[in-house]
């Protein structure tokens, strides 16, 4: 009906407890409901995705459930079109004090793959891929390395050509970091991975899937003291073919029909920046506070 669905954290019943809750808006943007969810321990929403069923997979980042009290774990609920919760279940990694959530993306009728991340102590953290059923079952989980440096892997996006994209950073050096796609096939398995930049911090946000097969991969580039935002266009393989850097970090965007890709960044000072990048042309196309 156009209008939208947002995820926030209201106070719960004291400083150190949260409820998750969702909240949707007509399509100019009146409130029409604002749904709390509890389950025990706290609860941050950090992902949702509307399953061809018309309910919502939620993800969330919530505690208390298993292990020492300060250990984190992963909580999914499935949430009907009336808001009312079908299940909900917390999941935590053997072994692991701290597990987290940061994407999902239904894959087949009744299946999706979820992007977190787990650790023994907080530090050091390894990206953690999961499918799982509409039902909420595991089917499998794997966990990502690299050989040498530490991995960060923050967005999830489907290809629609087979296999998933996980987005993030990888890091060999400690004053260094590059941006770094890797692409998975349904069951997990590595099927291609790059990285790209230069010198200094170079971080990936997000990958837009671009018309007639490649990507177009949203994020930075930065030094000690700045940073501009970054596309950088691939071919199918991953195979860059232009990088284009502009203003501020870019943490979203979309891709249209033409190729052409519209992002939000920041600008100077507290503003934020849309601009829409046409074949390496910048257009500021909006600004506001």
């Amino acid at each position: 009906d156009g209008g939208l669905m947002v995820s926030v954290r209201p106070l719960g019943d004291s400083s150190l407890h949260f409820e998750g809750a969702i909240l949707t808006t007509d399509n100019v943007g009146n409130v029409m409901s604002l749904l709390r969810y509890e389950h025990g321990g706290s609860d941050m929403i950090s992902c949702m995705e509307r399953t061809t069923g018309g309910e919502v997979m939620v993800g969330s980042l919530t505690d208390g459930h298993f292990g020492p009290p300060d250990a984190t774990d992963i909580m999914i609920r499935k949430i009907q079109a009336d808001g009312d919760v079908d299940w909900a279940k917390v999941y935590a990694v053997d072994g692991q004090y701290n597990a987290n959530l940061y994407d999902m993306v239904q894959t087949e009728p009744d299946t999706f793959i979820g992007l977190g991340s787990f650790s023994q102590d907080g530090a050091g953290a390894q990206p953690l891929l999961f499918k799982f059923t509409g039902t909420g079952d595991i089917l499998w989980a794997r966990g990502l390395s690299v050989a040498n440096g530490g991995l960060q892997c923050l967005s999830l996006t489907l290809d629609p050509a087979g296999g998933v994209i996980a987005t993030g950073r990888y890091s060999a050096l400690s004053n260094e970091t590059k941006m770094v796609i890797v692409h998975l096939d349904l069951d997990g398995n590595i099927e291609w991975a790059h990285w790209y930049g230069s010198t200094g911090y170079c971080n990936a946000s997000t990958t837009l899937i671009q018309p007639g097969g490649g990507f177009a991969i949203l994020g930075s580039f930065g030094g000690n003291s700045w940073i501009d935002g970054a596309v950088v266009r691939t071919g199918p393989d991953g195979t860059p073919l232009s990088m284009f850097a502009w203003g501020s970090e870019i943490q979203g965007g979309h891709s249209f029909s033409d190729g052409s890709i519209m992002v939000t960044c920041a600008a100077i000072g507290d503003e934020t920046a849309i601009a829409r990048i046409d074949t390496g042309k910048l257009e500021l196309t909006a600004r506001q506070r």
